[in-house]
């Protein structure tokens, strides 16, 4: 089971200064998460899916953690790759990490993004990171930084949690929201949730806090900076329904814990 320092604050407020906290506080346990059933045959083959080629093309990891999913962009042939994340820890752990040599990981906040990552991208991804912004305002900052650093005809994926999502959700695929509001089967929007982390013993590994936002607020922001918007569901790969079987993942499928929003600049 988990220790509990790595717990988070009891505090219900949510400042910016917790977000970089908690990510800081979980550094090493958030390496599991890259094992998981959910990110390896689903939150990964939903991505590539969606961005088609990625050999010899640019590509921006916003929320990047330990160069996970970067050093998946090295290995399909990315011609220049950039990880930003906010947490020196993460970004620590990304630089100590296979090709940290082919890969740029740079330590800052995407709300000032077109300050501190130079050039321009052919696709940029963001997985898990924006449940996380806890400021609706800083959410259409980062939503707009991001179109700004894309080239013409260029793609946003981003992995969010599922907006419709219906409480309580299986723990067997690594996650379990709580909302953190009033007992009920849908979290609003802009409501507080945990999301508790389980390895694929079903043991739990850490515990984050993160912010619900409406299909809606997404697509307006979306819109606002200049996208066009298309949501996609998770698919599960190849792998994953040979491994685990599709019964497994029938719950999954039926009440699916992330989906994904794909932006293109026109």
């Amino acid at each position: 089971m988990c220790s509990d320092k790595f717990k988070l604050p009891t505090t219900s407020s949510f400042p910016r200064v917790m977000l970089k906290e908690q990510f800081e506080l979980i550094a090493n346990q958030y390496v599991k998460r890259n094992k998981s059933l959910l990110m390896n045959y689903v939150t990964l083959n939903t991505v590539l899916r969606s961005l088609g080629k990625i050999k010899n093309k640019s590509v921006l990891d916003v929320g990047c953690g330990n160069g996970y999913v970067c050093r998946k962009f090295y290995a399909l042939g990315a011609s220049r790759i950039v990880g930003i994340d906010i947490s020196p820890k993460q970004i620590e752990l990304a630089k100590h990490s296979a090709n940290n040599n082919k890969i740029e990981y740079v330590c800052g906040d995407a709300t000032d993004l077109k300050n501190i990552v130079k050039g321009t991208f052919d696709i940029v991804t963001s997985i898990s990171v924006l449940n996380y912004i806890e400021i609706k305002k800083e959410l259409g900052t980062i939503i707009s930084n991001v179109f700004d650093k894309l080239n013409d005809g260029g793609k946003f994926v981003s992995i969010v949690v599922n907006p419709d999502i219906v409480l309580p959700s299986s723990t067997k695929y690594g996650r379990n929201l709580i909302s953190l509001g009033v007992d009920r089967t849908k979290i609003a929007d802009l409501e507080e949730f945990k999301i508790e982390f389980f390895d694929n013993a079903q043991e739990k590994i850490f515990e984050t806090k993160a912010i619900n936002y409406s299909r809606k607020t997404y697509e307006e922001f979306f819109l606002k900076a200049g996208f066009s918007v298309k949501w996609i569901q998770p698919s599960i790969s190849t792998e994953g329904l040979k491994e685990m079987g599709k019964q497994f993942w029938e719950e999954f499928i039926a009440n699916p814990y992330l989906v994904a929003i794909e932006g293109r600049k026109k």
